[in-house]
């Protein structure tokens, strides 16, 4: 029997975002969030990868939203200058800070994935320290795109 392929959803406007993310937190779901360009290579190259992480993770919800006239508010509010960038919802939890995730860097969504979905997820030690030395690089992969200022 083939796999089930995972449905990705489009978000149109910043009310649908909110409303995902509070409807999340309320309900306990866990979810993914994809902020895009439809000019931007490194997103284009993120999206079969993108589905592939989907269809593994069939208890979590995928979303896109592309950067557009309806919604640069929420990435201007969520202070998004490079793409692709994924914010993972973790339930009750609440949202995770999001990141840039080219396509080099798409284990990196599989492992927060993974912490949000688990019920007593705590990072490592390791995983920390990599997280606090690209913050405070602010490294940002060649894969990843900026968005126009």
């Amino acid at each position: 029997m083939p796999a089930q392929t995972a449905i990705i959803l489009q978000l149109d406007d910043v009310n649908a975002y909110e409303e995902l993310v509070a409807d999340a937190i309320a309900n306990d779901r866990s979810v993914c969030v994809k902020f895009y360009a439809t000019w931007c290579r490194s997103c284009k190259a993120v999206a079969p990868k993108y589905r592939r992480i989907a269809n593994k993770w069939p208890d979590v919800e995928f979303y896109e939203i592309g950067f557009g006239r309806e919604t640069s508010a929420i990435f201007k509010k969520k202070g998004i200058k490079a793409l692709p960038v994924m914010q993972i919802i973790a339930g009750s939890r609440g949202a995770m800070q999001p990141f840039v995730c080219g396509p080099s860097k798409m284990a990196r969504l599989d492992s927060h994935l993974g912490e949000a979905t688990a019920t007593d997820a705590v990072p490592t030690d390791e995983a920390v320290a990599d997280e606090e030395r690209q913050s405070a690089t602010g490294t940002a992969s060649p894969d990843d795109m900026r968005l126009p200022t």
